[in-house]
């Protein structure tokens, strides 16, 4: 749509008579190159199973804290009575290398996210697949869904 508005100002300022444009609203769903290599970075298919994983990241993250929590205070109660925290320590130490890495993937897995579901363009469609492939992948999705609304898959 943006497009549209964008090139009727194109042909105003031209004096040229813009032609009939369709606009189809439909979503292609594809993986190009760039999403490709965004999911295989995370060794998945698809950003279902990102959103997935991502999903058992954040529970994970927050079982963190529900492990942790206990431990600082049995820590404190130990400092207070003199005794010795190093396995308290040692312990504490490990939970947060875990965690570290638990946050590291999930910034890992929303950037694959945000990757794999980047809205195509007209240049992306001809490095990925070819505009000539295109035309008939959109043609088919047309003649059946009968719509221009139902998102486009068939792509890669």
């Amino acid at each position: 749509m943006d497009y549209t508005m964008v090139g009727r100002l194109v042909f105003k300022e031209l004096s040229i008579r813009m032609p009939v444009t369709v606009i189809w609203a439909s979503e292609d769903v594809y993986s190009g190159l760039g999403q490709r290599e965004a999911l295989q970075s995370l060794r998945f298919k698809n950003s279902v199973q990102v959103i997935k994983y991502a999903e058992q990241l954040k529970n994970a993250l927050s079982s963190f804290n529900t492990k942790v929590a206990p431990l600082l205070t049995k820590r404190a109660n130990l400092a207070k009575d003199g005794q010795d925290i190093q396995d308290i320590l040692n312990e504490l130490a490990i939970l947060k290398q875990e965690q570290r890495k638990t946050r590291q993937l999930l910034k890992i897995s929303e950037k694959v996210i945000q990757a794999s579901t980047l809205k195509p363009c007209i240049i992306d469609y001809a490095v990925n697949f070819g505009l000539k492939n295109n035309e008939s992948i959109w043609r088919n999705a047309l003649i059946q869904n009968d719509d221009l609304a139902t998102p486009v898959t068939g792509f890669g």
